[in-house]
């Protein structure tokens, strides 16, 4: 991690508080969220559906862009089974609760189907809007900020995870 990224985090850090911290404005921050959301559909040229019920996290809301997978028909389950198939985020944008911190994750092995070139788009916009962009590499490191709750814990569990 470079040490521009350690001082963003590190600034970020609240000693006590793990969920938001006390200056956090909830209804402000959703909106700054709905404003940009056009800007990064229209990078994706897709739809992305927020979340904003998010709880018990140091993340308030998300952007994804899900992928179905429909179920296999030959595959057996028990009878009243729902057989739907599965929902996989192809790319999600998760806006933490601390610092303006933002990241874009995938729940799929890599985001190969994304180029750098428009995650960097992604994360310019998000950045011009005044958000911090954390890579996800990053956010694998070992959390060394000055709450004790997350000694021992990763810089993304610190600030994009459920508590």
């Amino acid at each position: 991690m470079n040490d521009s990224i350690i001082k963003i985090l590190l600034s970020a850090d609240d000693e006590f508080e793990c969920e938001y911290p006390t200056t956090f404005k909830w209804e402000d921050s959703l909106d700054r969220v709905r404003t940009i959301q056009p800007k990064l559909e229209n990078i994706l040229n897709c739809r992305l559906e927020l979340d904003d019920t998010i709880q018990d996290a140091s993340y308030f809301a998300t952007l994804t862009l899900w992928k179905h997978v429909p179920a296999d028909p030959n595959f057996y389950t028990a009878p009243n089974v729902n057989r739907g198939g599965m929902n996989y985020a192809i790319i999600d944008i998760s806006f933490s609760s601390f610092g303006n911190l933002v990241t874009i994750g995938s729940s799929v092995e890599s985001k190969k189907q994304f180029a750098i070139e428009i995650i960097n788009n992604l994360a310019k916009v998000l950045e011009g809007d005044g958000y911090f962009y954390i890579p996800e590499k990053d956010l694998r490191e070992e959390y060394c900020g000055k709450n004790i709750h997350f000694k021992g814990y990763t810089w993304g569990e610190r600030f994009f995870s459920y508590l």
